[in-house]
């Protein structure tokens, strides 16, 4: 699963918070790249237990690039709610 989210300046600090859950319980792998080849991280990995009771999740990161059009991805479970820029 993927959904863009704003564009990123290297630097700045940002803050994603999402909600996340998985039925059966699981890992999930989470991180923010490029939406193209070849796919490199803008500055968050992250990889979780989620199980099936729903959990807010809120990491604060920098962006290790700039990058004018990056995804959220999952790999397991979990929803993207929201993203800010907190410089």
């Amino acid at each position: 699963i993927s959904t863009p989210v704003p564009a990123m300046k290297e630097g700045d600090w940002y803050r994603l918070v999402f909600d996340g859950s998985a039925i059966p319980p699981r890992e999930a792998t989470f991180t923010i790249c490029q939406a193209h080849s070849p796919w490199e991280q803008v500055g968050f990995f992250k990889t979780l237990s989620l199980n099936d009771f729903p959990q807010r999740f809120a990491f604060d990161f920098f962006a290790s690039r700039s990058e004018a059009d990056p995804i959220f991805r999952i790999a397991a479970g979990g929803g993207l709610s929201e993203i800010e820029n907190t410089k």
